[in-house]
């Protein structure tokens, strides 16, 4: 099949998280039909993720995520079923990311790798926490890859773009406690809701953190509940934090950074801050040397593909990159132009998927001539 054919074949297939299995049982069928070894590696019950190899030799990693969002109100057309008008092919997930996974299932056609390995893996939950990634890097099953391509969504630059780096993010858990009380007491007592106020202000007062590619540090309040029953003054306050981070900063520096916020000024409150727990890390922000050998061979092959100078660029979000990137593998995205990502209407360039396939396609056969290293 085409690649437009397979585009077709995956959106017709549903897999918003967590509901991938349907499509990771087609791939499991497509890919061992192509002579690769295919495993089914469980993340959770009813969720696998599904890798597959060829060849010997140090490896390289093609990768991408079988989950969708959900599907939400306001479609135009059948989300389950391509649309095409001119170049633009519309589908949930087209674009993020089944028009990534058909081109790479296009480049690797009848491909056979004879100076090194070649790896596919296609991993659940992106959409979610990465819990698929999670459980594959705990596997060990990357620990021979030398580089990495996600085809991810090309946003603001489209197939023209290299993502060389992405900051990471974290979630805080913030809690106020005051003693509260009568509403008679409320010009002696300290309202939790006052002095949450008075916090968020002094986290606004933090000075800007900026990194020369990925921009500032941001942090901002995306949660907030407290309250009291009538007559009383509130004594807690719940608040969720959302940060971006930025090289040098952790999740565990962050934190230090808030609670030494919070110990500076008490607030009238106790103040306890920590990570929102979840069952895989958070992503940490990375950066991949523009100069380093494998950036630089995409950038020539692609630059031969589009017939133009690529663009090298920072993205200020995170994906399963993140994660890869952690192991210090380096790992680039480049994806085909599309629009609507997680909006109704979503939609990827016909064009640019062709672009992407020849890119991978060219990838394949360079180290076929001079091998991964």
């Amino acid at each position: 099949m085409d690649t437009f054919s397979l585009l077709h074949k995956l959106v017709n297939i549903p897999s918003a998280f967590p509901n991938e299995k349907t499509l990771g049982d087609y791939l499991l069928h497509e890919l061992t039909k192509r002579h690769f070894e295919v495993k089914s590696q469980q993340v959770a019950r009813g969720r696998s993720n599904i890798l597959a190899q060829k060849g010997s030799g140090p490896s390289l990693l093609l990768f991408g995520h079988l989950d969708t969002v959900p599907l939400t109100a306001g479609w135009k057309t059948d989300p389950f079923r391509i649309t095409k008008e001119g170049d633009r092919l519309y589908a949930l997930g087209a674009w993020d990311m089944k028009g990534g996974i058909a081109s790479i299932l296009s480049a690797v056609r009848d491909f056979e790798p004879n100076r090194f390995t070649l790896k596919l893996a296609f991993v659940v939950d992106e959409e979610n926490i990465s819990l698929g990634m999670h459980t594959l890097i705990r596997s060990g099953w990357l620990s021979d890859v030398v580089a990495a391509v996600a085809p991810e969504p090309g946003f603001v630059h489209g197939h023209n773009g290299i993502t060389i780096g992405r900051t990471g993010r974290s979630l805080y858990r913030v809690v106020l406690k005051t003693k509260g009380g009568h509403v008679y007491l409320s010009r002696k007592r300290h309202n939790a809701i006052d002095q949450a106020y008075l916090f968020l202000e002094a986290v606004k007062r933090l000075k800007k953190i900026r990194h020369n590619y990925l921009g500032e540090f941001v942090v901002f309040p995306r949660y907030i509940h407290g309250g009291a029953n009538a007559m009383s003054v509130p004594d807690e306050v719940e608040i969720e934090l959302e940060t971006q981070l930025v090289p040098p900063q952790t999740t565990e520096s962050v934190l230090s950074l808030l609670q030494s916020v919070a110990s500076k000024e008490k607030f009238g409150a106790v103040i306890t801050i920590e990570p929102v727990k979840r069952p895989t890390p958070f992503c940490q922000p990375f950066i991949i040397s523009k100069h380093s050998p494998f950036v630089r061979r995409i950038r020539k092959i692609l630059g031969e593909v589009i017939k133009e100078k690529p663009v090298m660029y920072y993205r200020r979000s995170v994906a399963d990159e993140n994660r890869i990137a952690s192991l210090g593998i380096p790992v680039v995205t480049i994806g085909p132009s599309g629009g609507n990502a997680h909006e109704p209407n979503e939609w990827v360039s016909e064009k640019s998927l062709s672009v992407i396939e020849q890119l991978l396609r060219q990838l394949l056969l360079s180290y076929n001539e001079s091998g991964v290293q």
